[in-house]
């Protein structure tokens, strides 16, 4: 299950910033103003995984302790100089929820952010980010509601095109 848990924690970090900001997916994991974000959203979702049970395998190739170790104040230096590297490689590739955001369809917001939300709720552990999902600190939560619902929201923030 780790593998699995590991993909998911990828999209609630990158997938949701993207989509949040309009950012591709190389900017999420290099820009000073996301990375804090995207480190905690990783750690909050390594943490639920972790005590549903689930073994985490590598985050985008980094070890999945690194971003609870990052967020507690360990080593986050280190570890958003290696995103950096890991961001080279995905360069401005749009994350999947800018893409369904630019096209005014429905986001899968609810079914990543949001289920690690339910779980963090259901095993009474803290995730702040995910359970009020980062939307509401970048963009206001209505832009998904109203995409989710086939409305236009206009544009999708910086980058979007």
């Amino acid at each position: 299950m780790g593998e699995r848990w590991a993909k998911p924690a990828t999209s609630c970090m990158v997938n949701a910033l993207g989509g949040m900001t309009g950012y591709s997916a190389g900017e999420v994991r290099s820009r000073n103003d996301t990375l804090p974000v995207l480190v905690r959203l990783g750690a909050e979702t390594v943490n639920v995984g972790r005590v549903l049970g689930n073994r985490i395998e590598q985050i985008m190739g980094l070890d999945p302790n690194r971003f609870l170790d990052a967020a507690a104040g360990d080593g986050m230096d280190a570890l958003v100089e290696d995103l950096r590297v890991v961001s080279q490689a995905t360069g401005g590739h749009r994350a999947s929820m800018l893409q369904d955001v630019l096209k005014h369809r429905p986001t899968e917001i609810e079914d990543l952010n949001g289920y690690v939300s339910r779980m963090a709720l259901q095993v009474d552990i803290p995730a702040p980010l995910c359970c009020q999902p980062v939307a509401s600190r970048v963009l206001p939560r209505s832009v998904f509601r109203e995409v989710d619902a086939g409305r236009s929201v206009g544009s999708a923030g910086p980058g979007s095109g």
